[in-house]
């Protein structure tokens, strides 16, 4: 009898929520329910093994400061807000740890990958001709969500799809996976979320780098994408929108538009924090505490965590993106600079405009992206890792 994988699970589960999430507004707990097995799962398996001092210290002074934001939350009520930066820094600690056997994972399950991208692109594609995946918004566009209701549950789902085409293009050089890419670039492109749209056409540059052969071949191609690009924007929902936007007749101040009121709920949110006590800058006002003085999330990471977690809280996740990448790309690999400022750009872009931790297939995507950097054709034999070519 074939003995349970906990590990092998817990990456088929992360991998199964692009899917899965398509589905969440009709079947509310099918996510939380996956979540919770895979938390679980994820610090069984960080306990089972020892973690090196610098990774333990992060971990253990992430645990006291959560434990400092529940405390300091008036009227604490559970919500799913509660566990996405806890679960973002045990995430982190996990593919450190065991950062061979995550790579080892995506290269030697070149099957599952496929499966999971070709249901996922299937449903999405049947969803494009139905009525109910489009809703209206500003400038009296129709924006596609497809089966999920909003872009923003949309949009990070195409973006972990397309960082398993990238793995697909650059770990087995499959050509043909580059075709996956066309439907996350339509729901960046017809969705209302412009953010998502430069972070999806930013991996869509790094999957067509990893296709083309030479650099002479990715330069003639960089002309015909462009101009495809262009005519693809100019002919979506988005373009309506970023119209609307800079009317200043119909749509406030230039900063107002250009962050679709964001700087409104910024400024608010940091006022509130000026003039929080020491102690709570330095722990954190706890959750919900840009709701109460801003009526929403900050839709901003480094100014929800500062709020929320306080200085510590800001400092943990930087230390957390640095130690992630330092670990994943080692210096000896010479990852390409290009390489290196396209990841940079999907984490701060989205980071800074709309909130990276906060969405999950966008977070858990994220070293996917760097695994697909470590494990691009001419690393696999420094790397000496067997490839699943099934």
């Amino acid at each position: 009898m074939k003995k349970v994988d906990a590990f092998d699970i817990y990456m088929k589960l992360i991998c199964l929520l692009p899917i899965s999430t398509l589905f969440q507004s009709y079947i509310e707990s099918i996510n939380k329910i996956i979540i919770l097995i895979v938390f679980i799962l994820q610090i069984a398996i960080i306990t089972k093994n020892k973690l090196n001092k610098k990774i333990f210290v992060l971990l253990m002074i992430s645990l006291v400061n959560y434990l400092f934001t529940l405390f300091n939350t008036e009227n604490l009520v559970f919500s799913n807000a509660i566990i996405y930066f806890i679960n973002w820094m045990i995430y982190v600690v996990f593919v450190i740890q065991n950062k061979v056997r995550f790579t080892e994972w995506f290269i030697q399950n070149k099957k599952y990958l496929s499966v999971i991208i070709t249901i996922w692109s299937t449903l999405v594609f049947i969803s494009i001709f139905l009525p109910s995946s489009y809703y209206d918004k500003e400038a009296g566009a129709s924006y596609f969500s497809s089966f999920t209701g909003s872009i923003f549950r949309l949009a990070p789902t195409a973006l972990f799809v397309m960082s398993l085409a990238l793995i697909l293009i650059t770990v087995f050089e499959d050509r043909k996976a580059i075709l996956f890419c066309l439907i996350p670039l339509y729901c960046g492109a017809m969705g209302s979320s412009r953010t998502y749209f430069v972070i999806i056409l930013l991996v869509f540059l790094m999957c067509v780098m990893s296709w083309c052969k030479t650099k002479k071949q990715f330069l003639l191609m960089l002309l015909p994408i462009i101009i495809g690009v262009v005519v693809l924007y100019f002919h979506s929902s988005l373009s309506l929108k970023v119209q609307y936007t800079l009317n200043a007749n119909q749509y406030g101040d230039f900063w107002y538009r250009i962050t679709s009121s964001r700087s409104v709920i910024w400024s608010k949110v940091l006022s509130a924090f000026e003039k929080s006590s020491l102690y709570n800058k330095f722990t954190g006002n706890g959750f919900g505490f840009s709701n109460r003085v801003a009526w929403h999330y900050s839709h901003n990471d480094f100014i929800e965590i500062l709020a929320t977690h306080g200085y510590i809280g800001v400092t943990l996740y930087f230390l957390s993106i640095v130690y992630l990448i330092k670990e994943m790309l080692p210096r000896d690999l010479k990852v390409k600079l290009g390489v290196y400022l396209i990841i940079f750009l999907v984490w701060i872009i989205n980071a800074f405009f709309n909130m990276f931790y906060w969405y999950t297939c966008s977070a858990l995507s994220f070293p996917i992206l760097l695994v697909a950097a470590i494990c691009g054709s001419h690393f696999k034999k420094r790397m000496d890792l067997t490839v699943d070519d099934d």
